[in-house]
């Protein structure tokens, strides 16, 4: 599967050909990537999406700023919200891309009903994967495992009374279910169960891979599932449910609610995703939202 859908390489295109700055920002990106010294700004354009993981991790990237990105929507005359972040920025555009897109291509009459039934299931599926908090969850759980391989996650990241419940199924089907409370025992119990099993996770960062939805509470709530390495191979795979709130006294960043993981001794040929994990099926059940979060 590509890591682009057309939509997004054709506004990827567009925006760094917007203006000479946007292509200094595209060359100076691939020679950080490539080592090269001399290139065209086609060549800078392939290297950069060779070699990023999606449109997040290149829009997301430091020398992309909130300015720039900014500049790109005013000129197309894109309205952001007062206070916007640079994710809410990144947001904005792919969602201008996609529903420019929609607005440009005329509905095409279908031949069978099973064909107009197909169309709009891939239709909603795309749509679905550019809603605002399907966009959050990828960042965030990109940004959520990478620190925690890293041991890189910190007490601000929690909220002071965190909840964490993490369930180990072993070979032969042991559970072991541990649980605590409070931002500095999670955080503790988190270090230790990484050093203890030696292990690294690798989520999958694709909308099969990571969604979001609201609970009746109004909660926001992140899916995710991966695999789980050792240095040598793949020993598992692991499912996770978020739950995140906002903290307006740190500059109304998200911050960890309730975390439970799930880790199972398995080999696997295939990428995990969330309609196979059993852990995730009432939250995956919940209704979809657009709505900016």
């Amino acid at each position: 599967m590509s890591k682009y859908s057309d939509i997004e390489r054709q506004g990827l295109v567009e925006f760094f050909n917007y203006n000479e700055t946007n292509q200094k920002i595209l060359i100076s990106i691939a020679k950080t990537i490539s080592k090269m010294k001399d290139m065209t700004a086609e060549d800078a354009l392939e290297v950069v999406l060779v070699h990023s993981s999606g449109v997040l991790s290149i829009l997301n990237r430091k020398a992309i700023t909130r300015e720039v990105l900014f500049k790109y929507l005013h000129g197309h005359r894109v309205s952001v919200y007062e206070n916007f972040t640079k994710l809410l920025l990144i947001e904005r555009m792919i969602e201008y891309w996609q529903t420019r897109n929609a607005a440009e291509i005329a509905p095409q009459p279908s031949t069978t009903t099973v064909m107009t039934s197909n169309a709009t299931t891939n239709h909603s599926a795309t749509m679905a994967e550019h809603f605002p908090i399907n966009l959050m969850s990828r960042q965030f759980c990109s940004w959520f495992f990478e620190n925690f391989n890293a041991d890189a996650l910190k007490l601000n990241d929690l909220w002071v009374d965190c909840f964490l419940s993490v369930r180990i199924v072993a070979a032969g089907q042991e559970v072991n279910d541990t649980e605590t409370n409070g931002h500095e025992a999670c955080l503790q119990m988190l270090s230790h169960l990484k050093r203890q099993l030696s292990i690294l996770f690798n989520p999958n960062l694709c909308h099969e891979g990571v969604q979001g939805r609201i609970d009746p509470h109004g909660l926001v709530v992140l899916m995710c599932c991966g695999t789980v390495h050792s240095q040598t191979a793949c020993v598992g795979l692991f499912e996770s449910a978020f739950g995140l709130m906002r903290d307006p006294y740190n500059e109304n960043n998200w911050r960890i609610r309730h975390l439970k993981l799930q880790i199972k001794s398995s080999t696997t040929d295939a990428t995990p995703k969330l309609r196979d994990c059993d852990t995730l099926q009432q939250i995956l059940a919940l209704p979809e939202t657009s709505d900016v979060v």
